[in-house]
């Protein structure tokens, strides 16, 4: 106890019993007082140059990371399950690029609800817990309409990850990946980010060979990378990074766009690898890059638009994910982040 009071305390009484003098008394004070004042700049000297255990460095440097992103931020995330097993491939990606601190709700379907809050629960929730190991696990009851949903937005959920189920309509008017009702409610009320996964396959316990994500300086663009490198690092897999003019755009223009992303990988210790590809139709460059890295993984920023019944993707999105070979990732930003 740098600050002396107890010695003080102690001087006190010794001086009003006559045990100490009063040269002695003095002593104390003085001490106590000189100890209290040279405590906080010696102190301060001693640790100006100690920035923690690299351990304490690490948390701080992924804590302020966690702050200035824009998809990977600090906060629960909220699965919706559907009525296939498409969603252990979402909850999978999400597993990989989140950090394992935010813990994960579930929201089950009606068909996959147990029939009692402390019945047995059905294998789909065995698989889930088994995949988000060392995750904590909560779940929250659906509602018949998106007010849960919503509710749960405010609950400081960082993110929502649903698979996208396709309506078998194929009429490419963008109308083909369906978005769960409860997602819907999440992206025109809440502040939620959703990625969307459409799978060709079961990637449970499989990783990405490699990871495309279109570059564009755009909003969009940046949660896509944001995602990209999240997963890359976990894995040790290398992102293209893919940036496709038209022929109007000034390839000048590309290149701070380019430079951007690659700072940013090299900075997390990401392997990127560049492509700059040039056509008239930046939809079939896409998806010509995507089918030249089989066995990956493509990440694609969008936006939505706005129907008579809801929202769904853009022409663009909707024939990439209608024709790419590789599983696709869809971030989306709400409207209300994009103001």
């Amino acid at each position: 106890n740098a600050r002396g009071a107890v010695e003080i305390v102690i001087a006190s009484v010794g001086l009003s019993l006559g045990v100490l003098s009063q040269a002695a008394y003095t002593a104390i004070a003085l001490m106590a007082v000189l100890t209290s004042a040279m405590t906080p700049p010696l102190l301060t000297a001693a640790v100006r140059n100690w920035r923690g255990s690299p351990q304490e460095q690490a948390r701080l440097k992924r804590e302020e990371s966690l702050q200035r992103n824009l998809l990977i931020r600090p906060g629960r995330l909220l699965l919706p399950l559907g009525a296939d097993t498409g969603c252990l491939s979402a909850a999978n990606l999400l597993h990989r690029a989140w950090p394992l601190e935010a813990g994960v709700t579930i929201v089950p379907a009606e068909q996959t609800r147990p029939s009692s809050p402390r019945g047995p629960r059905r294998p789909r929730d065995a698989n889930l817990e088994r995949l988000l190991d060392g995750r904590e696990v909560s779940y929250r009851a659906a509602g018949r309409d998106a007010q849960t949903a919503l509710y749960a937005s405010e609950l400081g959920y960082s993110a929502m990850g649903i698979a996208l189920h396709h309506n078998g309509n194929g009429n490419g008017n963008g109308a083909g990946h369906r978005i769960p009702p409860v997602a819907l409610g999440l992206l025109t009320g809440g502040e939620i980010p959703l990625v969307a996964v459409r799978c060709i396959a079961d990637h449970r316990t499989a990783s990405y060979d490699r990871i495309v994500v279109p570059v564009a300086g755009t909003r969009a663009s940046a949660g896509a990378l944001e995602l990209a490198l999240g997963l890359a690092e976990t894995a040790s897999t290398e992102v293209v990074l893919l940036h496709v003019t038209d022929g109007a755009e000034d390839p000048a223009g590309s290149i701070p766009v380019l430079e951007h992303a690659v700072s940013t990988a090299r900075t997390r210790r990401v392997p990127v690898q560049v492509s700059v590809r040039h056509g008239p139709s930046v939809t079939r460059e896409i998806l010509d890059t995507a089918a030249a890295n089989a066995g990956g993984l493509l990440v694609l920023g969008a936006a939505l638009r706005r129907t008579r019944d809801g929202f769904c993707f853009s022409h663009a999105v909707e024939r990439i994910l209608a024709h790419a070979d590789s599983a696709v990732a869809v971030v989306v930003t709400p409207e209300r982040r994009d103001g």
